[in-house]
């Protein structure tokens, strides 16, 4: 059987801010997010990722 590839799509989507991060300005929500990133990345970097789990 043959696979069929399906063609991109564009979809345009509406993001708003946290409800938690509302009062934050712009820089104040990168600040954030950037947290959160380097939180995730540090955690697997030390096998202690709550986020992903790696198989053995």
């Amino acid at each position: 059987m043959a696979e069929e590839i399906a063609e991109p799509v564009e979809v345009e989507v509406e993001v708003a801010p946290l409800p938690c991060w509302e009062g934050l300005g712009e820089e104040g929500r990168r600040r954030a997010v950037l947290g959160l990133v380097e939180e995730v990345e540090a955690e697997l970097a030390q096998g202690t990722s709550r986020y992903w789990e790696r198989e053995r």
